[in-house]
């Protein structure tokens, strides 16, 4: 196969086997996956806080959708709570 003969390719592929192996990297992997999962879960929950005050201080569900990019459905789970 002629992409197996690029060079390039062929250094690629041995970099990508060592990190799948190299259990530092692997360990960085996992921890910089939990940094970003753990950012989304505080983006949201600002994201839900700001709804919160909006909805009390009687803003339409529309804009507090467009505001904060939650949609209608999830801005009806904070009434229900």
């Amino acid at each position: 196969m002629a992409i197996k003969e690029e060079p390039a390719i062929e250094r690629a592929e041995k970099v990508l086997e060592y990190l799948g192996t190299n259990e530092e990297m692997i360990r960085f992997y996992e921890l910089r996956e939990k940094q970003i999962h753990d950012e989304i879960t505080r983006i949201t929950g600002t994201k839900l806080e700001i709804a919160r005050k909006m909805k009390s201080k009687g803003i339409d569900d529309s804009t507090i959708s467009e505001v904060t990019g939650l949609t209608l459905e999830e801005l009806k789970e904070i009434q229900s709570h």
